[in-house]
């Protein structure tokens, strides 16, 4: 669940450093749509233990949010390179 807090939250610290205002609003939908996997699949997971006995719909479910916060991740990164923040860093430090 805090993996899920910091795709929809702690996000954030990066958006405002993205000009374009439907650029910034897109990232962060998809952070918040991505949260919502995340909370949901082991949701889901819990629900399919409680109803069935077949452990490969809860393997497929847990599957589906690890790789929910990979995705994340992936995003957040390419987000950061778009934004040059690695370059402003160093540039202050200097």
């Amino acid at each position: 669940m805090l993996i899920a807090y910091v795709c929809a939250f702690c996000s954030e610290s990066t958006l405002v450093l993205i000009t374009e205002p439907a650029l910034r609003s897109r990232y962060r939908v998809t952070y918040r749509a991505l949260a919502i996997v995340m909370v949901a699949s082991p949701a889901t997971s819990y629900i399919f233990n409680l109803i069935t006995a077949q452990d490969s719909y809860i393997y497929w479910a847990e599957l589906f949010g690890i790789y929910s916060f990979a995705v994340y991740w992936v995003i957040k990164i390419r987000e950061v390179s778009s934004i040059g923040s690695e370059k402003k860093v160093f540039d202050g430090l200097a």
